[in-house]
């Protein structure tokens, strides 16, 4: 930042500072021209009273100096560098000259109290100038600090995002694969609702065919009791038609009838009776069937009736509890996305609220110290434009008295050049009368010789 190049401090009002080494050095090289200035004079003023007028005014005349006067626009802030003057020549040691070692600023020991006090200013100013250049400098370090801090934050919060989306893949990928599990738990309900379906579609089969064997059973059973029938309706003829015969037989033989048809008569009774007691045997045998099958019918109904309730009843089972456990894993799915959702929207939360609330802080110091860092820059600029404008009255009222110190020297000067040339005139007028005198003498001489014989 002192190498030499400029850099520009720019306010937020629109102001401008201009911290560069150059400025300080031209004003370096102002007071160096200054204190120059006022020790030309000083030695000035010391050999025309050591050494006469008549050098002092040859001394100017060499050096071309024709009034010490200098414009008051050209000292300031912003002045350009006066041109350089001429170094008048070494005095001796007791003079205060360069070469003194003792005294280090030439001329000090000899200057006005102001001149002094201006000095001192300026040398003060210089010192302030470079002390506040270092604190800009240390300034500078530290908002380069500052925004390496922010650099730093800004990385770990750039790692942050990066865990969190991390942690959000994560959590979409087991998102991911619950569903796809539930894509497997509802597939495996599917398989076992048509595995149910099957099963009641059989029993409903097995159902029908029972039914159908009861229908079998009931129409053989029909059967049965139709031919039982017909054996009772033959055996109740067949009786009718014994009675009738036997009463015939009664009265044909109370009418004298033939032995042959009462013999006759006795075969077809003998017959019948075998025909009945063979139908008897018959009914007999064919009861403990009849009975058998109807148990069995009832038996089949029984368990028919009893299998279908159970198979209604393990249906609504298998169903109810399929449902249960499809509500359960979606209800446990929901409740897992509902805390991974809430988990994330408070990490997201969390990170943004540290991210805010450290980049407040940081601007809000960084603020806090460009305002501090600007105010007292104003403040230094203000005190420093109060110690120029004061030094600058200081000069005019240095610059005013030095003219008119120079004023009378040349006053003084013009009055002993003046007694000077009135001298050297009356003495050119006392030559010029001696030199006629001699003359007249000389003449005289010679008209004295003349006459000698």
């Amino acid at each position: 930042m002192l190498g030499g190049s400029a850099k520009i401090i720019k306010f937020r009002d629109g102001s401008d500072w201009e911290d560069t080494h150059t400025r300080v050095e031209i004003e370096r090289g102002e007071a160096q021209q200054r204190r120059r200035l006022v020790n030309h004079h000083q030695t000035g003023i010391r050999n025309d009273s050591s050494h006469g007028s008549t050098d002092t005014g040859k001394w100017h005349e060499q050096q071309g100096i024709t009034s010490p006067h200098v414009d008051p626009s050209r000292i300031g802030r912003h002045a350009e560098p006066l041109p350089p003057i001429a170094t008048p020549p070494p005095a001796s040691r007791d003079e205060g000259s360069y070469s003194d070692s003792a005294n280090p600023m030439p001329g000090r020991a000899t200057m006005p109290s102001h001149a002094r006090t201006n000095l001192d200013h300026l040398a003060h100013a210089q010192a302030s100038t470079v002390r506040y250049l270092r604190e800009a400098l240390q300034l500078q370090t530290d908002i380069d600090e500052r925004f390496q801090l922010s650099q730093d934050v800004w990385r770990d919060e750039k790692a942050k995002r990066a865990l969190l989306k991390d942690h959000v893949a994560s959590i979409t990928a087991i998102v991911k694969h619950i569903s796809r599990e539930l894509e497997r738990v509802e597939q495996s309900v599917q398989e076992r609702m048509m595995a149910t379906h099957e099963a009641v579609a059989q029993l409903r089969m097995r159902q029908d065919a029972g039914l159908g064997r009861i229908g079998w059973t009931e129409a053989q059973q029909e059967h049965i009791n139709a031919s039982i029938r017909e054996a009772v309706i033959g055996l109740q003829s067949v009786q009718g038609s014994h009675q009738v015969q036997h009463s015939g037989a009664q009265a044909e033989h109370t009418g004298s009838l033939s032995a042959a048809r009462l013999a006759g008569l006795q075969d077809e009774q003998a017959a019948l009776s075998t025909r009945l007691a063979g139908l008897e045997a018959r009914l007999q045998q064919q009861q403990p069937a009849i009975h058998s099958a109807h148990d069995a019918t009832s038996e089949l109904e029984r368990r028919l009736v009893h299998q279908e309730l159970q198979s209604a009843t393990t249906v609504e089972d298998l169903r109810r509890a399929v449902a249960d456990q499809a509500d359960r894993q979606v209800s446990a799915l929901q409740a897992l996305r509902d805390e991974l959702s809430r988990q994330r929207r408070e990490d997201q939360e969390t990170a943004k609220a540290a991210l805010d609330a450290g980049l407040d802080q940081l601007r809000q110091a960084l603020q806090t110290r460009m305002d501090k860092f600007e105010q007292e820059t104003r403040d230094e600029l203000d005190r420093l434009v109060t110690e120029q404008r004061q030094q600058r009255a200081t000069q005019d009222d240095t610059r005013s008295s030095l003219e008119a110190a120079i004023d009378k020297l040349r006053e003084s000067m013009r009055n002993k050049v003046k007694a000077l040339e009135k001298a050297l005139i009356e003495a050119a007028e006392t030559s010029t009368a001696i030199s006629e005198v001699s003359d007249l003498r000389h003449q005289e001489l010679n008209a004295r010789l003349n006459k000698v014989p």
